[in-house]
């Protein structure tokens, strides 16, 4: 018997709900999320709490609005230090390089920023891995700080020196790749930490002795090679190859666990993250822009 679903339960399915972010070190910040009741990973519900890994706090509340953005987007819309002063969050986007104020408002009926050149407001899916920025310079000269991740990156409001540093992601079948991270104190890496996380485990083993480029921040996520346990053959990330909608651009803005890349296999072009191998993703004929 042939079940037909109707794409307005299906869109009733997903209601995007206020939550509020609470950190033990006194900051906090506000945004939405959009649950889905058919995904059980995101089938958020107002009065409930949920305790990520890096400890803090997300509470659910409000009535809930209908909408058509992906199942487990995640917005960001306002930062509370531990001063108790208030930050519009900032959403960045890769492909027109624009820092949009999501605190002044998007669709929540689809997700989209307002106005001429509408691209996508969500900093993630799933609670724990959005990422955001506030504006500690001023309109004219801004200084664009991120945080986010529910605990794993916080405002620093005195970042140190920016470091590269040299990871490891490692698959539970032997494949890997190698990237590089940028830090400046606002997320804390360092030489010899291990993150589970996705699918694997991070683990960082050096520092990068090429300085980060001046106009890289905190969380910016480079890819440089991969290998497949499988053919025990190693890879060229799009972001090292010339021509590619990636070359020398990072492929994660929000630190470890943020990347997506492509390689290259006889069937097409297969992303890959710490969420799911090449060898898993389904092929694409062209690499599609940075989101």
């Amino acid at each position: 018997m042939q079940v037909r679903v109707n794409q307005e339960e299906v869109q009733m399915a997903k209601t995007l709900y206020d939550y509020t972010y609470t950190n033990p070190s006194g900051y906090s910040y506000k945004g939405q999320v959009v649950a889905d009741t058919t995904v059980p990973a995101y089938n958020y519900m107002p009065g409930q709490t949920y305790n990520p890994p890096n400890g803090g706090t997300y509470a659910f509340s409000g009535p809930g609005t209908p909408t058509s953005a992906p199942s487990g987007a995640v917005y960001q819309t306002a930062y509370t230090a531990p001063n108790g002063m208030t930050y519009d969050s900032y959403h960045y986007d890769p492909k027109t390089a624009t820092y949009y104020d999501v605190n002044s408002g998007y669709d929540k009926t689809t997700g989209m920023t307002n106005g001429g050149s509408p691209v996508p407001a969500w900093s993630g899916i799933g609670l724990g891995n959005e990422y955001s920025y506030v504006n500690l310079g001023t309109m004219t000269a801004p200084d664009y700080q991120t945080y986010g991740g529910g605990g794993t990156a916080d405002v620093n409001m005195s970042p140190g020196t920016k470091t590269a540093y040299d990871y490891k992601f490692l698959y539970p079948d032997g494949s890997y790749y190698l990237g590089k991270v940028v830090d400046d104190g606002t997320y804390g890496y360092s030489l010899g930490k291990t993150y589970t996380k996705g699918e694997g485990t991070y683990t960082i083993y050096a520092t990068d002795p090429t300085p980060p480029s001046p106009t890289a921040k905190a969380g910016y996520n480079y890819t440089q090679l991969y290998h497949d346990a499988i053919t025990n053959k190693n890879y060229p990330p799009s972001d090292i190859i010339p021509n590619s909608a990636y070359y020398h651009k990072p492929v994660g803005y929000g630190g470890l666990g943020t990347e997506k890349d492509y390689i290259q296999l006889s069937s097409g072009y297969h992303q890959f993250s710490d969420s799911i191998s090449a060898n898993a993703s389904a092929p694409v004929s062209v690499i599609p822009l940075p989101t």
